[in-house]
C-alpha cells in the first residue's frame, strides 16, 4: 500500500468518525487547518528541480541505456 493509499485511508477513516459528531463544514476547515504547516514544506534543496525534471530524466535514461 502506498503512503498516499494509507493517508486516504487514514483521513476517510477519521472522517466517518467524526462526521457524525460535525457537521461537514467543520471538518473540512480542521482538516485545512491541520494540513496547512506542511503545505510546502518538503525541500529537496534543488529550486530549479521541477523545471529542469525533463531534461534530467533524459539524462538519465541516457545513461543508463549507454552503456
Amino acid at each position: 500500500m502506498s503512503v498516499a493509499d494509507l493517508l486516504e485511508r487514514i483521513a476517510r477513516d477519521w472522517l466517518a468518525r467524526r462526521s457524525s459528531m460535525e457537521d461537514e463544514g467543520e471538518i473540512q476547515r480542521r482538516l485545512h487547518d491541520a494540513a496547512a504547516p506542511c503545505v510546502g514544506s518538503v525541500s529537496g534543496g534543488d529550486p530549479n528541480r521541477a523545471q529542469e525534471a525533463r531534461e534530467r530524466v533524459r539524462a538519465t535514461l541516457a545513461r543508463k541505456h549507454a552503456g
